[in-house]
């Protein structure tokens, strides 16, 4: 055999191996991608129930301070009817000492956060749509009346209200 014919049986031996190893390192790539997208959605869905946890968390230390006997007694003499919309709440808010309006001052801030924090994972497609218009549907109902004690407004929230009173 002449180097010419054995280099031509090389050369071609070389790409027989070449291309098993292609082939190969193909199916391992396959493997690993497969593998990558299985442990991105379990991470995607461990970071969901994390999201969830937090969200449920966040309503019982709610409930829990407006479940408080005084802060309670607060609320009753503030919010009267349905709604805080009434001139009649602003009145009652007014008429409370500076450390009862602090309290409910306070509380709605809480509820502002928890409002705001509604709609960012909202915007991020972390909760359902149903759970967003739940707090867009707060913000025009308490607008008014967060305006009135002098809550701090997150614009997210301003721009939803603004949103919602120019539709």
């Amino acid at each position: 055999m002449s180097f010419v014919e054995l280099s031509d049986v090389l050369g071609n031996l070389g790409e027989f191996i070449g291309s098993i190893a292609v082939l190969v390192t193909l199916i391992y790539l396959a493997v690993q991608v497969n593998h990558s997208k299985r442990l991105l959605e379990r991470n995607e869905k461990i970071a969901l129930s994390q999201v969830y946890y937090e969200r449920v968390t966040c309503r019982m230390e709610m409930y829990k301070a407006w479940l408080d006997p005084q802060m309670a007694t607060v609320y009753a003499r503030t919010i009267q009817g349905e709604t805080p919309i009434g001139e009649e709440n602003f009145a009652n808010f007014d008429a409370l000492n500076s450390a009862e309006q602090y309290q409910i001052r306070g509380q709605q801030h809480l509820f502002l956060s928890a409002i705001d924090n509604t709609l960012y994972q909202a915007s991020l497609g972390l909760i359902e749509d149903e759970e967003a218009s739940l707090g867009e549907n707060i913000i025009p109902i308490w607008f008014k009346f967060w305006e009135h004690i002098g809550a701090r407004i997150p614009p997210r929230i301003l721009r939803s209200y603004e949103q919602q009173i120019a539709e």
